[in-house]
């Protein structure tokens, strides 16, 4: 009887921990465009090209659109409704952003790279904006941009912007 109550235990206690387990099914309303932001908070972050990446803002698309023109200060990026259970829950994403040839060459750095990646979490059922500020001469380079968006090893976006100049 212990041995029943135990293997029902250990079950039990298993699909309750996969049921809490934040998982993203899908993004829906898919938005790419020009973003306007608020008031953002800098992040100092040795992974991105720049050495630092913005969070907060309350960042809204205000031109939907998949070629940008270039232009300091720039905001450009994607909405999305994240789908997935359980509601509420934080969920990690990876977020990948692909530059074009010659890729981001830093200045105080010397380094040139051809991509970014960083986690981030983001709740399920909201719809939140993932976007790249050309805040930095540097970084104003055409070509096709490209943004990725992962949970685990599922891509969940790839959405390609057309990078130009006035």
């Amino acid at each position: 009887m212990r041995i029943i109550l135990a293997v029902i235990f250990v079950v039990s206690g298993l699909s309750f921990a996969q049921a809490q387990t934040p998982r993203i099914d899908r993004l829906d309303n898919v938005r790419p465009g020009v973003v306007s932001l608020g008031e953002v908070k800098k992040v100092t972050d040795d992974n991105i090209s720049t050495g630092e990446r913005f969070e907060g803002g309350a960042p809204k698309i205000v031109s939907v659109s998949k070629n940008i023109s270039i232009k300091l200060g720039t905001v450009f990026g994607v909405q999305v409704h994240i789908i997935g259970k359980p509601a509420g829950a934080n969920a990690p994403i990876r977020i990948i952003w692909r530059y074009p040839e010659p890729g981001l060459k830093s200045p105080t750095t010397g380094t040139t790279k051809f991509s970014d990646e960083y986690t981030d979490s983001r709740p399920i059922g909201a719809s939140p904006v993932f976007y790249w500020k050309l805040g930095e001469e540097w970084v104003l380079v055409p070509g096709i941009w490209t943004l990725e968006l992962w949970q685990g090893d599922r891509k969940l976006l790839f959405q390609d912007f057309v990078l130009t100049k006035l």
